[in-house]
């Protein structure tokens, strides 16, 4: 019992290390007050009407596709690269029914776990059922989220489905031993676990410069553009396939 009570301490220092390391939100210090917390246990509706709200006062040009996706997002980013990174970087599995994340001010960012409740097992097991709970987070929150605005659920699922293929993509960040083929088959095992196979996907892009990273085949929308101050994403599906992979090569060659 010491010996497990111990492994579990190192698996949770280290999951919180890398999370910090990957976006110093993620510390997981933060302990979000009753009316600024998002929590799958909780009864969530007045906290999301006010996000919503000063998403929709923020940027009144963009519209309800624009105010109900984006607060989409900033429901379920979190969940999802915690997720990631407990699997493949601590090799231990969130509990996020009991995830508590803090809605700010036209983001949600900060949250807490408990101590207790995390599951481990093989990577294989983690990621098929990571998988599964993180489908089950998504749908109880968009269920949630659809009470007070109209968002089409196709969509936010593909969003999803973007949020963590990027996630994966980035995992040589934390496991630089994994190469490029793993990563992709590892994209696919999570699509199928979450039940989202084809609604988004990893390719190959060659680069100028000689090198292939892993971007986004999306096939939703943010609607980014949408606002006074947007644009199209340069990975956005609306554009045409030439126009998305010129703009993709072209910013990853400027962020080199």
């Amino acid at each position: 019992m010491a010996q497990q009570s111990l492994a579990q301490h190192i698996a949770l220092d280290r999951f919180y290390a890398i999370s910090a390391e990957i976006n110093p939100v993620l510390a997981g210090d933060q302990v979000p007050p009753v009316d600024q917390c998002l929590c799958a246990r909780d009864d969530n509706r007045a906290v999301l009407e006010t996000l919503y709200a000063t998403l929709s006062e923020a940027y009144p040009e963009a519209g309800m596709p624009y105010w109900s996706v984006r607060t989409w997002g900033l429901m379920v980013w979190q969940p999802i690269i915690l997720t990631v990174i407990g699997v493949h970087g601590a090799g231990v599995l969130p509990p996020l029914q009991d995830l508590r994340q803090n809605v700010g001010t036209l983001m949600v960012a900060g949250y807490s776990l408990p101590d207790d409740g995390w599951e481990h097992g093989t990577e294989a097991q983690l990621t098929q059922r990571g998988g599964q709970a993180l489908r089950a987070l998504c749908d109880s929150l968009l269920a949630e989220l659809r009470e007070i605005t109209l968002i089409k659920p196709l969509n936010a699922l593909r969003l999803a489905a973007d949020s963590l293929l990027s996630a994966i993509a980035g995992l040589d960040r934390i496991r630089p031993e994994l190469t490029q083929t793993q990563r992709l088959e590892l994209a696919w095992t999570w699509l199928r676990a979450m039940g989202l196979e084809g609604q988004s996907a990893l390719m190959p892009l060659p680069l100028a410069d000689g090198r292939t990273p892993l971007v986004l085949d999306r096939k939703g929308c943010c609607m980014h553009y949408r606002r006074h101050d947007g644009e199209l994403c340069a990975s956005c599906p609306k554009q045409k396939d030439e126009v998305r992979f010129t703009r993709l090569q072209e910013e990853l060659l400027h962020d080199a």
